[in-house]
């Protein structure tokens, strides 16, 4: 009997205890509450109520939303602007964007999407991206939308290290600008698709055009023709190839000898040291069909095909003369799991080792070239 007493009290006092914690969090959160930066929230029975002020630190910009009881009802800017409107503003139904202008979820760019009944129509931004947002805030660049896509216009894809900004028309790429982003560093390539290949320039040098026309590669600076290139089926004249290990893979990257002096030559004499167009020239002539419309990485680009590897990572390389064979080096071949080396020196095969390991074989032409020194 004592023991069902207590049970009763115990129970008692935890509805109460439970019931007060209850009011009391929901009175903590019933009210407007305003920190000291301006920003506003307002609750409503533990919900979104009302004005909600959200400021950005030591600016005037400010974004409104207005909710009823949890559900976001419209909200309002005041840190863009639109040819035209006096105020721009987004009104959701069912919570959802329904007509007028929302903002895009966009790191460091500003984009705004406006919808008429549920549907988005267009795009807005700016000519210049990185154009300061409080000194002119107008955004002045149409994109038009057609079944949830850029269908004319420009579409924009943030990565970590690059931005891509592919220009459309009718629903086809005409252009794509890549932005490269480092420390203290900023520059672009724009890649202008045309029926017979491309052409590219550089931001920092605006003279100089890397240009594709079928199977002929060049540069010129306005006039002046500083390279070209007829490039022929894949073949190992006058080429250099090093293998290299990354993620317990066997990769290689192939350099055109003659092409590698030139380029020193450029570099030597400060003319074009640095460009972007000196660099992707050589990689394009291993692969003149990188760049293609809408699937082209310029993270990717770069990372693959100029890999920063150790010593450790670092293989083996061979080197090939003008008739395409090999003279001196070793050439690697993958089958399965296992890997034949072929060794060379002044155009002979001086040795094979079948069917052996990267490591295996990485220490034996380490070996071999100090005995050669």
């Amino acid at each position: 009997m004592k023991l069902n007493y207590w049970i009763h009290i115990v129970f008692l006092l935890w509805s109460f205890f439970s019931a007060s914690a209850q009011e009391n969090d929901h009175n903590l959160h019933d009210g407007i509450y305003i920190d000291d930066y301006g920003n506003v929230t307002s609750y409503k029975d533990g919900k979104l109520h009302g004005k909600q002020v959200k400021k950005k630190k030591y600016s005037t910009r400010e974004e409104v939303k207005y909710y009823d009881k949890g559900i976001i009802l419209k909200e309002e800017y005041n840190f863009f602007q639109i040819k035209n409107e006096e105020k721009p503003v987004g009104k959701y139904k069912r919570g959802k964007p329904y007509n007028g202008y929302f903002l895009k979820e966009s790191k460091d760019i500003l984009l705004v999407d406006y919808y008429e009944k549920g549907e988005k129509k267009y795009q807005y931004s700016k000519r210049n991206l990185f154009d300061n947002h409080y000194q002119n805030p107008l955004l002045n660049l149409k994109s038009t939308y057609k079944n949830g896509k850029i269908y004319n216009g420009s579409s924009y894809l943030l990565k970590e290290k690059s931005l891509e900004i592919s220009n459309l028309k009718k629903g086809e790429i005409t252009s794509q600008t890549f932005w490269v982003f480092a420390k203290h560093y900023a520059n672009f390539i724009t890649v202008a698709f045309n029926d017979n290949g491309f052409v590219i320039t550089e931001g920092r040098s605006p003279n100089l055009k890397l240009t594709l026309y079928k199977n002929t590669l060049s540069i010129k600076d306005k006039k002046k023709l500083i390279l070209r290139t007829i490039l022929k089926k894949k073949n190992l004249i006058n080429k250099r190839v090093i293998y290299y290990e990354e993620n317990k893979k066997l990769k290689k990257n192939i350099y055109d000898i003659n092409l590698e002096e030139k380029l020193y030559e450029i570099e030597k004499n400060n003319a074009y040291s640095g460009n972007l167009l000196f660099k992707i020239y050589p990689i394009l002539i291993n692969n003149k069909d990188y760049f293609k419309k809408g699937v082209s990485d310029i993270e990717s680009f770069f990372k693959n095909n100029n890999p920063n590897f150790n010593e450790h990572q670092w293989v083996s390389f061979v080197q090939y003369n003008k008739k395409g064979k090999p003279i001196s080096g070793m050439s690697i071949v993958q089958k399965g799991t296992k890997f034949t080396g072929r060794m060379y020196k002044r155009g002979k095969l001086i040795r094979i080792l079948k069917k052996t390991t990267i490591d295996r074989l990485r220490s034996y032409f380490k070996e071999s070239i100090k005995k050669s020194n």
